[in-house]
């Protein structure tokens, strides 16, 4: 290996680690009471390190949203391109949701915190339009499937494909923060299970055609 491409893989590491560092902090103490120092100490590195890759805080934290919708969007394509029915191509891309959160609950806490007017006001607009990008991305999956399923007969005429998709990851979302809120028992974990089915079974019968 290059001195120059050992160079590279060493600061995409170091990159990594920061924002693994960044991503635990927001999670835990909040994106107010999170600062570059105390991401620079979890990530072992200086102050000064630290700003040779991020400006500031608040790129810091897009960088971690990014990197949460990024993986979430990988498994939705994977979903999407599934050869089943669409009501259960629906139901997979609900899950794919459900799951990336309960498995990730500090992507699901960093998505949420981003709409509230607290973390609107503290990003830029340019970064800010680029999360809504990848928000609108997620949506737009949902949307193509339910007009999959217009197209086929399955669900009504008159459905709206993007209401039906905010509805889907708003009354998920709903649910999971219940859910993230504490550690699940196991028998917890199964009940909620519960609920994620009960609602997006509702959400499809709703949308079927009678």
């Amino acid at each position: 290996m290059s001195v120059l491409a050992r160079k590279e893989r060493e600061k995409l590491a170091r990159r990594q680690s920061i924002i693994s560092a960044a991503k635990e902090l927001f999670f835990k103490k909040g994106y107010q009471m999170t600062t570059m120092e105390k991401i620079a100490e979890k990530a072992e590195l200086s102050k000064r390190t630290l700003y040779l890759y991020f400006k500031n805080k608040d790129d810091l934290y897009i960088s971690v949203t990014i990197e949460g919708f990024l993986l979430l969007e990988e498994n939705m394509i994977k979903a999407e391109s599934r050869e089943i029915s669409i009501e259960d191509k629906v139901k997979a891309l609900y899950f794919v949701m459900v799951d990336h959160c309960l498995a990730n609950k500090e992507y699901f806490r960093i998505f949420e915190f981003f709409f509230t007017d607290q973390a609107r006001e503290n990003i830029p607009a340019k970064l800010n339009d680029t999360i809504n990008e990848h928000v609108w991305k997620c949506l737009n999956s949902g949307k193509e499937v339910v007009e999959e399923g217009i197209d086929a007969g399955v669900f009504r005429e008159d459905l709206d494909p993007v209401k039906f998709s905010i509805l889907m990851w708003r009354t998920a979302a709903g649910i999971l923060d219940l859910a993230v809120l504490k550690g699940l028992t196991r028998s917890e974990k199964e009940t909620y299970r519960e609920l994620f089915e009960e609602n997006v079974d509702l959400l499809i019968r709703g949308a079927k055609n009678q």
